[in-house]
């Protein structure tokens, strides 16, 4: 769903780029970061947030969701609830909910229901291991992705030390979900709670109704309470497993321990889960409804022409190719064979499973920052772990709280790595209300610098020599060496800023127009300006040429197109895919004369950027999971769980494949950092959490 007329167009330094979903007490929407990384953000309402209690049950939420660490949720990237209305990232993944999917395609089959059954049993072992209890497991708050199910939203979950997140005697979930010590007594629900909304979530998947069916809440409390579940249509092989999960007694329940073992779960469940077809199926429903926002002249036609190049029939992949997880796509991986003197390396940076890593290359290091809030430095040539910079979580020593003492409670630091200038790395750091900028010096890791802001920062650019910090309407050029201001400009309108190889230029909206415009990097003054029809969301750069994103009926279904530096003309150099309506896709990559969009789907398109003209488009067979990296005439993509893809950038065809030494069955976040180079080679960070080399820049 596309942004609405109010809403906001950013929070919290996340550019927003359409609406998942929306209920009384707040809005939920698609947003990405500086650096591309995609986030589901979920905002409190401005009403709610005044109330007081409200607040420190969002404030615990976020602490609860922060303590989880699995697979099978969605790991917290930041948040701020302090703010005037607060709100919390966590990793966007790709899908529908299980009521969605059930409401839309009937009850699961047995094999898909067992794997998810699986799934959810380690999701609340995790869940629990960590000290919180869910208390609101239910089909709407299960989302089916490509790598299996996610357990989602915490906002009435409460710690298993008895803190509570709501008020004393207030009962809260959803009836026909809940255990009945809930309704009891509220305060007593634990662990066993969530595996009776375990039973009932599977009863759910099993047969399209919950097993307490009943008209209205009421109604369905009651019997909870005090009637028996209808299993009937459970099939067999685990109606024993759910009829355990629902005693009544909370003592009388099955452990989670006990649910796995009964399923035969000798381990983590497959992330295939059938391929979760379901997700792309979604994905082409309503491609062709009109977007809530005017369409630009220029794209008129645009739906219409992707209909009849089809013959007037929009043809669907069947989600993820079935072999996605297969060790290659057939008859196209080849053994890497390296250069003599090459020494291949592979380092664990990550041991937490629920968090994720941001990576960079340097002249000859890469830079990560892991989420246990560490930035770390690997030598190219080896790997070796040459320092690591433990990132402050809270500096102010504030009393916000009114106890009279420095708050205790503090939140972990959201780190973006901005980019690395002679020896200094450049990163922001988001700790509650606090937005800080930091350098650290490459050579040793050692803090050079911290500057606070006082207001709110939305956007921070790092290039060349000097960094530009965006506020609310006013840009400022900071010289990186002396940290003084080289000039300040304040606009009419939110800008939003783009530092390229190229030029520096912001974008500024207008109901459905957007204007761009040059500005010189050393003065600050307006070189060239130009409007266009459309919300212009920049994507990639070439001498000639800037590349955006025009949303057209919802976050992920649009255009690309491209805007003439020269002559200051606006064409479509891609239209919007049917195919890959609800498909993420990733910031578009330009370099030596062509531009790559990958979606998450597997599917990669050039565009020749002299011409305009789509030069191929290939699907690789595995997911795609970052955005493309070019060097020279080849394209890397970090890819599935085969970790990295090579392609031929004049034709599209797959030159190789290449899997981290470690290997593993792909636990970890779905999103990685780009395939990095540096030093004519190459290296990649796997989903176990590693970096490791991949070869030079030349086909193998």
């Amino acid at each position: 769903m596309t942004l609405l007329k109010d809403d906001p167009t950013e929070v919290g330094g996340y550019r927003l780029d359409g609406r998942l979903g929306a209920g009384g007490m707040g809005v939920v929407y698609l947003a990405r970061s500086p650096r591309g990384r995609t986030v589901a953000l979920k905002v409190v309402r401005r009403e709610w947030a005044e109330d007081r209690e409200f607040r420190s049950r969002f404030e615990l939420e976020v602490a609860a969701a922060r303590m989880v660490h699995s697979r099978f949720t969605a790991p917290v990237v930041d948040a701020d609830p302090h703010a005037p209305e607060p709100w919390m990232a966590t990793l966007y993944v790709p899908g529908e909910s299980l009521a969605e999917r059930v409401d839309r395609q009937g009850p699961l089959g047995n094999d898909e229901l067992l794997r998810l059954a699986r799934a959810l049993a380690v999701a609340l072992h995790d869940i629990h291991r960590a000290g919180v209890v869910h208390r609101d497991l239910k089909p709407g708050n299960v989302l089916l992705t490509s790598d299996g199910p996610r357990v989602i939203d915490f906002g009435i979950a409460r710690a298993l030390d008895g803190h509570p997140l709501t008020e004393t005697g207030q009962v809260v979930g959803t009836p026909a979900f809940m255990a009945p010590e809930q309704f009891l007594s509220g305060k007593d629900a634990g662990p066993a709670a969530d595996v009776f909304a375990l039973g009932c979530v599977l009863a759910f998947a099993a047969t399209g109704r919950s097993p307490f069916g009943a008209d209205s809440p009421f109604a369905a409390a009651y019997q909870v309470v005090h009637e028996e579940p209808d299993l009937a249509d459970v099939p067999d092989g685990i109606r024993a497993v759910v009829a355990d999960c629902l005693a009544k007694n909370p003592a009388d329940r099955i452990g989670v321990g006990e649910i796995l073992a009964a399923l035969g779960a000798a381990s983590t469940p497959s992330p295939r889960a059938a391929a979760w077809t379901a997700v792309v199926r979604a994905a082409c429903a309503g491609v062709l409804r009109r977007a809530t926002r005017p369409v630009p002249a220029w794209v008129a036609g645009v739906t219409a022409l992707a209909v009849a190049a089809t013959g007037g029939t929009i043809v669907v992949a069947d989600g993820m190719p079935a072999s996605w997880l297969s060790s290659q796509t057939a008859g196209t991986e080849r053994a890497y064979s390296a250069p003599a003197g090459w020494r291949p390396w592979e380092t664990k940076i990550r041991h937490d499973l629920g968090a994720s890593e941001d990576c960079m290359p340097g002249p000859d290091a890469i830079y990560c920052e892991v989420g246990d809030r560490t930035l770390l430095r690997l030598d190219a040539d080896d790997g070796s772990i040459s320092w690591r910079h433990a990132i402050p979580v809270h500096e102010s020593g504030e009393d916000t709280d009114g106890d009279g003492r420095p708050d205790a409670h503090v939140y972990r630091a959201a780190v973006e790595l901005l980019g690395i200038s002679d020896d200094t790395l450049l990163f922001t750091q988001h700790d509650g209300d606090y937005k800080r900028l930091r350098a650290v010096d490459t050579r040793t890791g050692e803090t050079l610098w911290t500057r606070t802001f006082k207001e709110v920062v939305r956007e921070i650019r790092l290039s060349g020599s000097m960094f530009f910090l965006v506020f609310q309407r006013r840009v400022e050029a900071v010289d990186l060496a002396t940290r003084t201001v080289r000039w300040s400009r304040t606009f009419p309108r939110l800008p939003y800023l783009f530092a390229t190889a190229h030029g520096l230029y912001l974008t500024t909206a207008e109901g459905s127009r957007t204007t761009v415009t040059a500005l010189d990097r050393n003065t600050g003054r307006s070189q060239w300006s130009t409007t266009a029809d459309g919300e212009l969301r920049y994507q990639a750069s070439t001498p000639d040429a800037l590349y955006f994103k025009v949303p057209l009926g919802g976050p992920e279904g649009g255009a690309l197109v491209r805007l003439d530096t020269r002559t200051r003309e606006v064409t479509i150099a891609l239209p919007p895919d049917p195919t890959a309506r609800n498909q993420l896709t990733h910031r578009a990559v330009a370099q030596d004369g062509i531009v790559c969009l990958a979606h998450h789907n597997g599917t990669v398109t050039v565009i020749d950027d002299k011409t305009g003209a789509k030069q191929w488009r290939t699907s690789i067979g595995v997911r795609v999971s970052a955005p493309p990296t070019i060097v020279g005439r080849h394209i890397y993509l970090a890819a599935g769980d085969v970790s990295v893809v090579a392609l031929d950038a004049r034709t599209g065809e797959q030159l190789w494949q290449h899997r981290p030494r470690r290997g593993g069955n792909g636990i970890g976040p779905w999103y990685r950092s780009p395939v990095m180079a540096t030093r004519d080679h190459l290296f990649a960070v796997s989903r176990q959490g590693s970096v490791y080399t991949v070869g030079v820049t030349q086909t193998p």
